[in-house]
This record gives structure tokens, sequence and C-alpha cells, in this order.
């Protein structure tokens, strides 16, 4: 009898840990799909980008542009509704970079060229603490390799445990 017990819990915690190795997921995310980082069309290009979204901290963005065309900075609202470029927060002006989302709230971004930013060219995009898990998206490798140890770990010790009990 105890050691059908010992077979339960055993496979609870199996559950419990598979299920950890869920929601555990980021995302990359290329600002403004095909299109890139550019200079829209329309002045809410990038608002409806981001509306069809939901970022998560552990997400990134892209952004992606041809070399000499553009550049990006983290800006406050204050100076993403004003178009206020400042250096002190400057990510790149070469072509390509990635953003990690480490914290939760309203993140504001613009372009830091000429006047791009007043046409349109800026993105604010709203980050959320949950993670829900999408259909087909693999966990980070990093959370995967947590899920592994800890799922190596507590096989090793339960076994240990099931063998001393037997």
């Amino acid at each position: 009898m105890a050691r059908n017990n010992n077979y339960l819990c055993l496979v609870g915690w199996f559950i419990v840990i598979v299920n950890l190795g869920k929601g555990v997921s980021a995302k990359l995310y290329v600002v403004g799909d095909q299109s890139g980082w550019i200079i829209p069309t329309s002045h809410d290009f990038y608002s409806e980008w981001a509306k069809s979204k939901t970022f998560h901290i552990g997400d990134q963005l892209s952004f992606n542009w041809a070399i000499g065309t553009h550049g990006v900075t983290n800006v406050t609202k204050f100076e993403h509704e004003r178009c206020v470029k400042s250096t002190k927060h400057d990510l790149s002006i070469t072509s390509h970079v990635v953003v990690n989302l480490t914290f939760t709230g309203t993140h504001y971004f613009i372009c830091t060229v000429r006047t791009h930013c007043e046409h349109g060219q800026k993105l604010t995009i709203d980050v959320t603490s949950t993670s829900s898990s999408t259909p087909g998206t693999l966990p980070s490798s990093t959370s995967l390799a947590v899920t592994i140890s800890l799922f190596a770990t507590l096989s090793a010790i339960f076994t240990s445990f099931i063998t001393s009990n037997s």
C-alpha cells in the first residue's frame, strides 16, 4: 500500500514539473512585422500593430531597419508624446536592436532620426507579468533547462525515497 502511495506521489510531482514548463515561454516580436521599423504610411500603424499583441515579461522586441536610415530609443511618456529625442536612452542607430522586456508597465519607443517620430515612427506597448502559453510556442532555452534540471533533481530524490522505503 505504501508503495502505491509513493508511485502516486511521484506521478503527482511529474505533473507539477511538466506544468512548470508551460507558460514560461518567451516570444520574439518583430516590430512592424514584415515592414520592420520604418516611417509608416499612417500615424497609427505601430499602435495598430501592438494592439493585436500581448506582451509579457521575458518577451523581446526586434527593431529592424536598413543601415543608416533609422534609430530607436526608449523614452518617457512625455518624450514619446512630443517626440523628444534623448541620447541617454539610445538603444542603437545601426540596423538591428533586440529589446528584452524585463518589467511590467508601459514602454515607449521612438525613432531618433530627423522627424521620423513626428511622422508616426513611434511605439507604445503594455507589458504584463503573466504569460500564457500559446500552442506551438516552445519554452525559452533557459526556462527549459531549469525545468529539466528541477525534474531531474526531484526524480532523483523520489527515486531515493522510493527505494529506501521498499
